[in-house]
């Protein structure tokens, strides 16, 4: 019996799972000169994808790459795009 996660073709080959964003998240604090900083690590891959064409119709998203990160920021932080 094929796994959950996996697809089986009509004759019987298996296809690969597609790839799929993967993210882990944990909170943390550290103490700096008698302050504490609580922030957030999040790491996993993320998949980028490609728009398909065969023959000038669309063939939907294809993944090309998988991209590993780790970021940490700071909890206390309201606007996290302009944190410094």
């Amino acid at each position: 019996m094929p796994d959950q996660d996996t697809d089986v073709k009509k004759n019987g080959d298996e296809k690969k799972p597609e790839p799929k964003d993967q993210l882990v998240e944990t909170k943390h604090s550290v103490t700096l000169g008698g302050q504490e900083i609580k922030y957030t690590v999040t790491c996993g891959t993320i998949v980028l994808k490609e728009e398909s064409e065969k023959k000038g119709e669309s063939e939907g998203e294809k993944p090309k790459a998988s991209v590993f990160f780790i970021a940490y920021t700071r909890d206390d932080v309201s606007d996290k795009t302009n944190a410094r």
